[in-house]
């Protein structure tokens, strides 16, 4: 599996790895960064039916797609062959993925700083939907690694070392849309 973040918005590499990631029947996750949301969805849809999963923020999805309600987003980010998750920070985060769409609220922990939570949480969802195939528990397990992190300084330290328990997981609150 390949995680693919900002590349300072270098499209032509972007498009090298996403071909080699395919090419190696790889899933590929893909974060942008801000110069390659700066370039439009226009941009940037001829990758969305080649990635396993595309990843943004609310604000990040709303400039990319012009709409402000979650299920607008989807339906211009959403393929049929992609996963594709909207964090929105206390709020929680969505996915969607073949017609299908749910969202997962926090644990509602204090952050002590926000530093290295979208990484973790991205490269926690693809971990988790490569070993159980599986949205909402993904979406449960990613935001677990994300709250760990936050409670703590640093962008790698609070990171999961362990898969979540059952019971860990259960506080999670994954709901159908």
């Amino acid at each position: 599996a390949f995680y693919l973040s900002s590349l300072g918005g270098n499209l032509a590499l972007t498009r090298r790895i996403v071909a080699h990631a395919n090419d190696c029947n790889a899933a590929i996750a893909w974060n942008p960064g801000s110069k390659e949301l700066k370039k439009g969805l226009g941009s940037i849809q001829d990758f969305l039916p080649e990635v396993s999963m595309f990843m943004v923020n609310r604000e990040e999805a709303t400039m990319l797609t012009g709409k402000k309600e979650i299920a607008g987003m989807f339906g211009r980010l959403v393929t049929a062959s992609n996963v594709v998750i909207i964090t929105d920070g206390e709020k929680g985060a969505y996915a969607s993925r073949g017609g299908k769409a749910w969202h997962a609220g926090t644990t509602g922990r204090k952050a002590v700083s926000r530093t290295g939570a979208g990484d973790a949480f991205g490269s926690a969802f693809l971990a988790a939907f490569l070993q159980v195939k599986d949205v909402p528990t993904a979406l449960a397990t990613a935001t677990l690694n994300a709250d760990s992190v936050i409670r703590q300084v640093g962008a790698k330290a609070g990171i999961m070392r362990k898969w979540p328990t059952e019971a860990q997981l259960k506080t999670i609150k994954v709901t159908a849309l």
